[in-house]
């Protein structure tokens, strides 16, 4: 805004002719200062939409800010889970044929079991959360096969 108005109060105090046109030859000494407000304001726009100087380097500009995790849903990276259940398996061992084994066993299925659901709506929640998220994003800010993939889950 300063430059704006820097510009103004120049042209405001400039010499005119007798038609009121203005003196192309007026030094119009505000100008330079107005530029480099200018310039100072651009700076400080790239600063601010530079990445975080934490160790997460998190975006804070544009489009990349619809992919943030601004609601606090996704405490951790769900690639990294998928890996693990992957590496754990989700299969109890193979029970002997004592009772007491066999409740054991089945003890220690149900628990696996437990885990296997909590992590599953864990899971089913953080894609509900990508999808609504997905689909608050503006149509504009989307390429072609993302609005293809986006229409085809609606």
């Amino acid at each position: 805004v300063l430059p704006c108005i820097l510009s103004a109060i120049g042209m405001a105090h400039g010499t005119r002719n007798k038609r009121g046109e203005l003196d192309p030859n007026e030094p119009y000494s505000l100008s330079p200062l107005s530029f480099l407000l200018t310039a100072c304001w651009l700076e400080l726009w790239l600063l601010i939409s530079s990445p975080s100087k934490d160790r997460t380097r998190l975006p804070r500009r544009f489009r990349q800010v619809l992919f943030l995790d601004v609601f606090g849903d996704a405490c951790d990276d769900p690639t990294e889970k998928e890996e693990e259940q992957v590496r754990e398996g989700l299969c109890p061992p193979i029970i002997d044929e004592t009772n007491e084994d066999i409740e054991n066993e089945a003890r220690a299925a149900e628990a696996v079991a437990e885990e296997a659901l909590g992590r599953a709506g864990h899971q089913l929640a953080l894609v509900q959360n990508g999808l609504r998220r997905w689909r608050a994003a503006p149509r504009w800010a989307l390429k072609e096969p993302q609005k293809r993939q986006i229409d085809a889950l609606n």
